[in-house]
């Protein structure tokens, strides 16, 4: 048998539970599934507009309802009922459902665990493997995974009975260096692990799923700094700005801002309309970022709340995916974007649906109904290239604050 043991450590707190909601723990299976996500993503490189031949590779791989998987994953027992005090503005908005009024549990920084991976086919543990490798350094784990919550890092190479191929750890301050030659490595494995189990190559046409390719996907460095959190307001600070009466200003995602929405909904509610339909709004990209996207703002006694998400699909997960690495005994924050399709049928409108509430003493009493479309284009704009100009105005920004290491 084939096994990888990996020590792991928490870099910021992991959001992550199990049918016990009152406590935080590592799941094997969560895990799995991750991997699992950046396999296909890895293998989407391959396989292309492919998608049943990405299905049976994955299956092949990972299992299905009908199939066994071919890895098996164990976990060390750790568990935290604790929950996680942010240390400032930008970790308290990146992680506000899990850390605002009912704080969730979370482990905490600095928890260590061990990982295992076993197989009976070198192949298809190598495979495994890359997948975790792309877990780690990209993405994270919990809720909150694709805004710094649960990254987390190795504090020592793996130990394994074949050969890996790539280095888990920089080893070096020139991560630009070790970034290049690493994905170039992944990209030519998954690539000859593919092909030497029978599947047949696709090209990417048009991605309708996230893809590392080297067509759909970028990657940047920040800054390597002292600590999590100053790694996290590196990104932070470009991302939401700065924080200015409650609330962030100056940063990129509020740069394609609306924030005039609410006051629009509660403009008709004091005209006497109890039933809010279709609004129009101005400069709105943020949907683009990932739905849903809740808003709030108050009026003396009364507030508006309301949700955006899509006719067909209430979650769209954000293609910008934000987390903390380590190096040594510094910290650095990554930034990888995976462009794809924003969403199908797609026309230039989003709905929105909630309301305007009153504030009573010990309740809440709704007292005009949202419901309707929320239309972010102006009306003859072609949906597809407005989102594309968005996205490269995203990575142009992305560029002009970051290394890029990818593609």
């Amino acid at each position: 048998m084939y096994k990888a043991e990996f020590k792991l450590e928490a870099i910021t707190p992991i959001f992550m539970r199990g049918a016990d909601q009152t406590k935080a723990e590592i799941r094997a299976p969560s895990i799995k599934g991750l991997m699992r996500w950046w396999f296909r993503a890895l293998a989407g490189s391959y396989f292309g507009d492919d998608i049943s031949g990405l299905r049976k590779a994955e299956e092949f791989v990972f299992g299905s309802t009908g199939r066994r998987s071919r890895i098996m994953v164990e976990l060390s027992n750790v568990e935290s009922e604790e929950t996680y005090l942010p240390v400032d503005e930008f970790e308290f908005y990146f992680w506000f459902s899990q850390v605002s009024r009912s704080p969730k549990p979370a482990l905490q920084p600095k928890t260590t665990f061990e990982l295992t991976i076993k197989g009976y086919d070198e192949l298809i543990i190598k495979t495994a493997v890359i997948s975790l490798w792309l877990a780690i350094h990209l993405g994270g784990f919990g809720s909150r995974a694709r805004k710094f919550a649960g990254s987390i890092f190795l504090s020592e190479e793996p130990n394994a009975n074949f050969d890996i191929g790539i280095d888990f750890l920089p080893h070096t301050t020139n991560l630009k260096s070790y970034y290049i030659d690493t994905f170039a490595t992944l990209l030519e494995s998954i690539s000859e692990i593919l092909n030497a189990l029978g599947f047949d190559r696709s090209e990417v046409k048009e991605a309708n799923y996230p893809i590392f390719s080297r067509r759909t996907a970028h990657v940047f460095v920040g800054k390597v700094v002292s600590t999590p959190s100053e790694a996290i307001k590196n990104i932070g600070a470009w991302y939401l700005g700065t924080f200015k009466k409650r609330k962030f200003e100056g940063g990129f995602r509020f740069k394609y801002a609306d924030r005039k929405i609410a006051d629009q909904i509660y403009q008709e509610y004091l005209k006497g309309k109890k039933r809010i339909g279709n609004i129009k709004a101005k400069n709105e990209r943020r949907p683009y970022l990932g739905l849903p996207i809740q808003f709030y703002k108050k009026f003396n006694n009364e507030f508006v709340r309301f949700t955006v998400a899509h006719w067909n699909a209430n979650r769209r997960a954000s293609s910008l995916i934000m987390t903390v690495n380590k190096v040594e005994d510094k910290y650095y924050p990554i930034v990888t974007v995976l462009k794809y399709v924003f969403l199908p049928n797609y026309r230039g409108a989003v709905k929105c649906s909630g309301g305007v509430y009153r504030d009573l003493k010990k309740k809440k009493e709704k007292v005009a109904n949202v419901e309707g479309a929320l239309f972010i284009l102006d009306r003859g704009k072609d949906p597809k290239k407005e989102y594309e100009t968005f996205y490269d105005d995203l990575i142009n920004s992305l560029r002009s604050h970051f290394t890029e290491v990818f593609p």
